[in-house]
């Protein structure tokens, strides 16, 4: 543990449209329920990534401001006989030889790879809010059958979501990554 961060993370999603990007990380598999988290919760933020001129909207990258829980964690190195992504910038190709790569990393890298439930808690944006409006997402019933419970009257109760998946924002994600 390395200590506290001092300033306040950067959540821009509205309270109006909580609902809708709860919907949307739901699924495409990227949410998690938690009770708590393991440390301050982090803010969610987007910042343009490029105008797609054929749709007429900017595409966004969705940023963790995971700032809170990174200034607890130690950073670890990573192994430097590991390849990095931009290392694949030379590849020698034979003839008849095909290479395939996706240049986005939104919707291929980090937001692909699933983490462990202890670690969706280091992930946990916003505050804490009543779970029962979301009871129908998949996150909400995961967390209910991790707890055992099987009564499908039974409150919800308070729940903070996060995300399941690897966060652009964690300070080790490419260290995990690679």
């Amino acid at each position: 543990m390395r200590g506290r961060f001092a300033g306040r993370p950067c959540h821009r999603v509205p309270a109006g449209h909580l609902p809708a990007f709860l919907e949307a990380l739901d699924r495409a598999g990227m949410l998690a329920a938690v009770r708590e988290p393991l440390g301050d919760p982090n803010g969610v933020f987007a910042v343009r990534k490029e105008f797609d001129a054929a749709l007429g909207v900017w595409m966004l990258r969705m940023i963790l401001d995971r700032r809170p829980r990174n200034a607890e964690e130690r950073q670890l190195p990573m192994d430097p006989r590991t390849p990095h992504g931009c290392l694949l910038s030379e590849v020698l190709l034979g003839p008849g030889e095909e290479l395939r790569v996706w240049a986005s990393d939104l919707p291929q890298y980090y937001y692909r790879v699933a983490v462990s439930h202890e670690r969706a808690r280091t992930n946990a944006f916003g505050t804490a809010v009543d779970g029962e409006p979301y009871r129908h997402l998949a996150a909400v019933q995961d967390l209910l059958r991790r707890e055992g419970c099987d009564d499908p009257a039974r409150s919800i109760g308070v729940v903070f979501f996060a995300l399941n998946t690897m966060a652009m924002g964690d300070r080790n994600a490419t260290t995990f990554a690679q």
